[in-house]
């Protein structure tokens, strides 16, 4: 794995157990619009050459979770990364 790889996961990773936080603690949920964006037009990528990877059909959902529910029509780009992350 690459340094450019390792970091974008930290960064995908710390942007999940953010919004997990906020919601635990019923702070305001909205996550950074770009980052958002960035993470999602990368995700292939990002998880690239990973045994886990929240967009392979072949995930154990050991660390990803599975997503909760089927895509929904008009999904917001934050509500979609968030279902695809398992939340």
């Amino acid at each position: 794995m690459t340094g450019e790889q390792a970091l974008a996961i930290r960064t995908t990773d710390a942007t999940m157990h953010a919004w997990d936080l906020a919601r635990a603690i019923n702070a305001p949920e909205e996550l950074d619009p770009g980052l958002v964006a960035w993470i999602e037009d990368h995700l292939t990528e990002i998880y690239v050459g990973l045994a886990e990877s929240p967009v392979s059909a072949d995930t154990t959902h050991r660390f990803c979770a599975a997503p909760a529910t089927p895509p929904l029509t008009g999904e917001a780009q934050q509500a979609r990364l968030l279902r695809l992350m398992g939340r």
